[in-house]
């Protein structure tokens, strides 16, 4: 793994903190129903400061997540994907708590996310809520 910090053993899987490579990520994404980010997007997205981590199995990437956040207060989990054939294994739990653990690290008080509809219970179950009845998510696409 060219010298990247091995964080937690699960298995055959170890979830590792650094950036992937653009072409194995970009198969994950494709195993979504988000479509994907150019090189070049992908490039200006992991120049940021955002928290990052992979997953693999036998060096094949098998997971991803990261955490972007101001680093004082607010967090926002962003693009966790784990790979079609591993889902429902541990692999997106493990991948939420590196992410929501380095969150408090940072003295973060509020993580939030966006989930797809299939993926909200998988959410709640690690402790996230629905907050639509305290809270109004707005956004707007550009």
């Amino acid at each position: 793994m060219n010298g990247k910090v091995c964080l937690k053993m699960l298995d055959d899987i170890v979830l590792v903190s650094s950036a992937p490579q653009y072409s194995e990520l970009a198969t994950l994404w494709n195993q979504t129903n988000w479509g994907a980010y150019t090189e070049t997007q992908f490039r200006k997205i992991h120049a940021g400061n955002e928290i990052i981590v992979c997953a693999r199995k036998k060096g094949r990437l098998v997971g991803y997540g990261r955490l972007l956040s101001d680093r004082v207060m607010y967090g926002y989990v962003q693009d966790l994907i784990v790979a079609k054939d591993l889902r429902g294994m541990g692999v997106g739990e493990k991948l939420l708590n590196y992410l929501t653990e380095k969150g408090k690290e940072c003295g973060l008080q509020f993580i939030g996310l966006f989930s797809t509809l299939d993926a909200e219970q998988f959410y709640i179950k690690q402790g996230f809520s629905d907050l639509s009845g305290k809270n109004v998510g707005l956004g707007i696409y550009l």
